[in-house]
């Protein structure tokens, strides 16, 4: 099974407009903060959720894979993340 790599595709301001769960918000601030600075942002689920543990005091007793992929699909379909290459 090959690794999944993901990219924040939408606005942040936007994410807080919509309603979900606290943790998915934080979940997309993380991914937001590590792609804003980088000339190739993708990122794996796993560092996603630890860079939301550290930066925007995410709780959670999941495994950090587990987390991201229960709000995978999701953050796609609302045009939030995209999976890239």
């Amino acid at each position: 099974m090959s690794k999944k790599y993901y990219s924040f595709a939408g606005k942040l301001s936007d994410v807080d407009a919509q309603k979900m769960p606290l943790q998915q918000k934080q979940i997309l601030r993380a991914m937001h903060d590590l792609c804003k600075d980088t000339k190739n942002p993708r990122f794996q689920g796993a560092q996603i959720v630890d860079h939301a543990k550290e930066k925007f005091k995410l709780e959670t007793r999941q495994k950090s894979t587990v987390l991201f992929a229960w709000y995978a699909r999701n953050n796609e379909e609302r045009g939030f993340a995209k999976i890239v290459e």
